[in-house]
């Protein structure tokens, strides 16, 4: 089992495929935050997250331009 203080920022704009992820990662115990799209993650974002695994192509933000945020 993860550590269920490892915080993941799950973003992806694909409802079935934002289900998926968050169900098999959420099975194996990790925190999560999720969001639609970049514009989404922005908003939510907060300091103690441990990963984010972000689509590429959205709408309004992309994946590169959140990451590109992120760091």
């Amino acid at each position: 089992m993860a550590d269920p203080g490892f915080r993941i920022l799950l973003v992806e704009d694909d409802v079935s495929v934002r289900q998926s992820i968050a169900a098999v990662l959420g099975d194996e115990g990790y925190s999560l935050m999720i969001a639609g799209d970049g514009q989404e993650a922005i908003e939510k974002f907060e300091q103690d997250i441990d990963l984010v695994i972000a689509d590429l192509v959205m709408p309004r933000i992309d994946g590169r331009a959140l990451l590109r945020w992120v760091t």
